[in-house]
């Protein structure tokens, strides 16, 4: 059965096709279902599902079916009507925004525990686990004319937990054709996470499936979209066989996207941490008790371009104060001595980066008041401008910290990692640019 998506989720496409509820497949709606990277999924339909619904009843769409004009099943989840007008003629139509869609199958709810296994690429996984599986080798033949060779090296292994799923790495080499006479051989990295028992999909996706989504993020400092996503179901099968099916969901990218990182510029890559059998489980379980810390940290390596400098602060603010509140268990510690606990934790060489520990932390606290309370008398004293931006770079550095060695990394491996992402450099440049200023 052919797929829906030719290529990757990082482009866009539209397909049309039939819809109908699983309950009323008789009464097919014509309609087209189009995909943008920035939008995520839109079904727009010439006509209703069923005369007696109500529009913006989200209820009554649990799940939604189709058939594209190649043959293609499909069932989508989520419906939220946008938007429902009439024509002149009267004739109906509606447009849908759609949560998730599972291509190659009719599903009747999206709780179904159906789902063994899921394949993941990831926007720049390939930095992240391997340096190069290609060696560019010249040499003479026996004429003396100048040959090169082009070496595939197959990769070991890999196989990790993720708390109770198992996670294992693939390689797919394929090779592309570009113009008449250029071909060129590309490796991509997949990502498979299996479970020896059924899930629904969104026990996948809200779970493993986002914890190494953001695992990574954290790698490359900055947001990483899905690119494809493949799941299996022993209960689902064509000719015993269980049917590879494809899963599009929403991903609010912001395009265009940050330029991907080098291998040499990622916080840490597989070779980092294969000797840390279990970081993964841990990265899981920050996930699960710093939820609120976890959250903002990621929303802002995704709209952080789009928040003013006082947003961004508070925000980083928020996100070390929660975690801190977690993580000591104290709830009567006031902001200023929750800060000067966090900078004790950081390395000698980190710290150096934040300079004096305790007016940096008497700034946070003085400017946090003034933007979340709107103390004018305050306003004199807190940051502002360049000296807010130098904030906002310490607190993400003291932020990465704390978060490398919740999930086991020691103090070297904390302070190479610092220094890959060039963070303390650039406090650095900024710090010299202040004072060059006054």
């Amino acid at each position: 059965m052919r797929g829906l998506w030719e290529a990757d989720l990082l482009s866009t496409f539209e397909r049309d096709g039939h819809w109908w509820l699983p309950s009323s497949k008789e009464n097919k709606i014509p309609g087209a279902l189009k995909y943008e990277p920035s939008v995520g999924l839109r079904l727009k339909l010439l006509g209703k599902l069923q005369p007696d619904f109500d529009y913006f009843d989200e209820a009554a769409y649990p799940a939604v079916h189709g058939e594209l004009m190649d043959g293609t099943i499909i069932t989508l989840f989520g419906a939220q009507c946008l938007s429902a007008t009439s024509s002149s003629h009267g004739t109906p139509s509606c447009k849908f925004a759609i949560e998730r869609s599972v291509v190659g199958c009719y599903l009747q709810s999206e709780d179904e525990k159906l789902f063994t296994e899921v394949s993941l690429r990831i926007r720049n996984a390939e930095e992240f686990a391997a340096s190069s599986l290609f060696e560019l080798k010249r040499f003479r033949d026996a004429a003396g004319r100048e040959q090169c060779s082009l070496n595939y090296h197959e990769p070991e292994e890999t196989e990790m937990r993720l708390g109770e799923f198992k996670l294992q790495l693939a390689w797919v080499v394929g090779r592309k054709v570009e113009g008449m006479f250029t071909q060129r051989l590309q490796a991509e990295a997949w990502f498979k996470i299996s479970s020896d028992v059924p899930k629904a999909l969104d026990e996948l996706f809200e779970g493993p499936v986002w914890s190494l989504s953001t695992f990574l993020q954290l790698a490359a400092n900055c947001y990483l979209p899905l690119v494809c996503v493949r799941a299996r179901s022993p209960l689902i099968c064509e000719d015993g066989y269980p049917l590879s099916l494809e899963i599009v969901t929403h991903q609010s990218m912001r395009l265009p996207l940050n330029e991907p990182l080098y291998r040499p510029e990622l916080l840490f890559t597989l070779d980092d941490i294969h000797t840390k059998p279990d970081v993964l489980t841990r990265w899981q379980q920050f996930r699960e008790k710093h939820k609120s810390t976890f959250d903002t940290f990621f929303m802002g390596l995704r709209f952080d371009n789009d928040f003013t400098l006082e947003h961004q602060f508070l925000d980083h603010v928020y996100a070390l104060e929660s975690y801190h509140r977690r993580s000591s268990g104290s709830r009567k510690l006031d902001l200023n001595s929750r800060f000067l606990q966090l900078c004790r934790r950081l390395p000698k060489e980190a710290e150096l980066s934040i300079g004096d520990v305790a007016s940096f932390c008497g700034d946070v606290v003085l400017t946090r008041n003034y933007y979340a309370h709107q103390d004018d008398e305050k306003a004199d004293k807190a940051l502002k401008e360049l000296l807010l931006y130098l904030c906002i770079l310490r607190l993400g550095l003291l932020l990465r910290c704390v978060i490398l060695q919740d999930i086991g990394f020691d103090e070297a491996q904390i302070v190479c990692a610092m220094k890959k992402t060039r963070l303390p450099q650039h406090i650095d440049d900024v710090s010299k640019q202040i004072s060059s200023l006054r």
